[in-house]
């Protein structure tokens, strides 16, 4: 997902797409360890969208706590 997806989502919403990534990002995990050659972008894109979620939920809880 792009940032300007997750910024459209409520704080469960975000949540809720965190948990879904955290278990591909496992799936793919056991997958590469098991199944040779397997294309490591997707990993790439899970972090990457990991750390956006990640940094949304740290600029709603201040914005919550600056109000």
């Amino acid at each position: 997902m792009n940032i300007a997806d997750l910024r459209k989502l409520d704080a469960s919403g975000l949540d809720a797409e965190m948990l879904k990534l955290r278990e591909e990002q496992l799936k793919f995990n056991i997958k590469k360890a098991t199944v040779p050659n397997t294309p490591l972008h997707r990993l790439a894109e899970i972090r990457k969208s990991i750390a956006r979620i990640k940094t949304l939920q740290t600029q709603m809880q201040a914005k919550e706590g600056g109000k």
